[in-house]
């Protein structure tokens, strides 16, 4: 672990045994992030491009300004929340450390770093800096843009807190014949004008759905042509960002290069910088029904179903490791996906806003997280208890297993190994099910470091 230490005009850097062998100055800092979970969650390097006459930096003009907005000082967490006008520099002018959703920026701190301690004399630099160029040594944390924050919406989005999340998905649009129908197109208006609130909100309409037939629409190139012209009406009358498609599921090998071609269809019918995304089950032999080297060319990124690995009251719903009673694992899917997938971003971690209850009455239906917490959550004799192997909790009553759901533990794993393993983001369905945002507001604040 690395800290920094304020004191005066100057700043020391603090390396302790972990990170002692990054020998090399202007690296050592940036390493110690790219391998820290927590400060990936809020910070990302780009190298600019800097020509500056530097100032010297006083404690009394402009120190305490900038420790407000970029706070030094904290253990374990180097840098974070930087303001959209301040930027901290490590090393040299051309590492420097960002706020990922800045664009411009008025202001750098820059400072020399050697080894254990040996204290560095910051400078203010006054510029209108240029867009950031590619980092060229191949590694970037999925932080660079952003991690994703997509929230499926099943139902009507008037309740929606849009700076929560980075993408929607209105659920569903359905199929008749080969056209999409939207049942309330009303909905649609109200999610778009979510933006008001979060301008950079992306609101996508999802077709398709459990009991949904694809059968009549990706069979035949005429179909296919007739449904991706659907698709992109829909987007352009409601001003949409994109269309996303939850087939469950193609049976054979046919059906499986139909969807294949399906979606290429509506990525070449939609208009330029729409997204196109697609929803798939968890297990380890999903490649036998989709193409996923094919669609991770086509699809701007594929969400992973990590839930509803067991509905029989034996297992956990939605754990992210296995155990001796588990068939099915969050890690074991995503490793398997990542033996065909290339780009670790593509791939965005699904995971359940409900649970499972077995005891008798209505057994292995849903409830809501809502529901959990009136009714079930050390409540009514069920004790809330956690599955350290699985990192999952579930619910034990007179000495058996009776539930299983997600919790802000099991969101807590998830995030973690979500950046732990350079995964694009987390989609979650659906947020109406957490009205209090105890969940879905965990996973935004988790990822986007809010």
């Amino acid at each position: 672990m690395a800290f920094l230490v304020v004191a005066g005009n100057t700043i020391s850097v603090e390396v302790d045994s972990v990170t002692t062998e990054f020998l090399n100055v202007n690296e050592r800092l940036v390493t110690a992030l790219a391998t820290n979970t927590t400060n990936q969650r809020n910070i990302v390097r780009r190298k600019w491009n800097l020509t500056t006459t530097p100032m010297t930096l006083t404690a009394a003009n402009t120190l305490g300004a900038v420790i407000n907005d970029v706070d030094l000082a904290v253990y374990g967490t180097l840098i974070n929340r930087i303001s959209t006008n301040t930027l901290s520099c490590l090393g040299e002018v051309t590492n420097i450390m960002v706020d990922r959703h800045a664009k411009e920026m008025q202001a750098v701190i820059e400072f020399s770093l050697t080894e254990n301690g040996t204290a560095g004399t910051m400078t203010w630099h006054d510029y209108t800096a240029p867009e950031p160029e590619a980092y060229d040594d191949g590694w970037e944390a999925p932080g660079a843009t952003g991690y994703k924050v997509v929230a499926y919406c099943f139902g009507n989005p008037v309740s929606v807190d849009p700076t929560i999340m980075t993408h929607i998905n209105y659920a569903f649009g359905t199929i008749t014949g080969t056209s999409v129908v939207v049942a309330t197109p009303a909905h649609l208006t109200t999610m778009v004008g979510l933006k008001a609130t979060n301008p950079t909100l992306k609101c996508i309409l999802s077709v398709g759905g459990w009991g949904v037939d694809f059968d009549g629409v990706y069979d035949t190139d005429a179909h296919r042509t007739s449904f991706a012209a659907s698709c992109a009406t829909w987007v352009s009358d409601y001003d949409l960002d994109g269309i996303d498609i939850d087939c469950e599921y193609p049976s054979n090998a046919t059906e499986k290069g139909y969807f294949t071609l399906l979606m290429q269809k509506i990525k070449d019918t939609l208009p330029g910088g729409k997204l196109v995304t697609i929803a798939t089950p968890g297990g380890t032999t999903v490649n036998n029904i989709f193409d996923l080297a094919a669609l991770e060319v086509i699809c701007d990124y594929i969400m992973v179903m990590n839930y509803d690995f067991d509905r029989t009251g034996a297992a956990h719903n939605a754990n992210l490791y296995d155990t001796a009673w588990t068939s099915y694992s969050g890690h074991d899917t995503m490793e398997y996906y990542m033996t065909i997938i290339t780009d670790p971003t593509k791939l965005i971690f699904g995971l359940p806003i409900y649970g499972m209850i077995w005891d008798g009455v209505g057994d292995g239906v849903n409830k809501t997280y809502d529901q959990l917490v009136a009714g079930y959550l050390d409540l009514g004799g069920y004790a809330v208890s956690w599955d350290n192997t699985a990192k999952a909790s579930y619910l034990w009553k007179d000495a058996a297993f009776k539930g299983t759901y997600e919790s802000t533990d099991a969101i807590d794993e998830k995030s973690d190994y979500v950046i732990a393993h350079g995964y694009g983001g987390i989609m979650y369905w659906d947020y109406l099910q957490d009205s209090a945002q105890v969940l879905t507001g965990r996973i935004y604040s988790n990822l986007r470091g809010a």
